[in-house]
């Protein structure tokens, strides 16, 4: 029987959520994810995998989680 799940379901991920209205902002977002899934480097968080939501005009992006915080609170004074 296959699984349901596209990720082993016991690893945590984080999940960027990019609202898009139209197609130019989504061509954007997949730009990003076509970039993000050639990046193999360590000091990178490492891209999972895509998801588009159309229903809701999201894309998730899957990324592997890093303890911590946020970028933005990692550099913030």
């Amino acid at each position: 029987m296959q699984s349901r799940y596209l990720l082993d379901p016991s690893v945590q991920v984080a999940v960027k959520k990019v609202p898009f209205s139209t197609d130019e902002e989504k061509l954007v977002s997949l730009r990003e994810v076509h970039f993000l899934a050639q990046l193999n480097h360590p000091n990178v968080v490492q891209f999972m995998r895509a998801i588009e939501r159309p229903v809701s005009r999201e894309l998730w992006i899957v990324m592997e989680y890093m303890k911590g915080g946020t970028l933005a609170q990692a550099v913030s004074p």
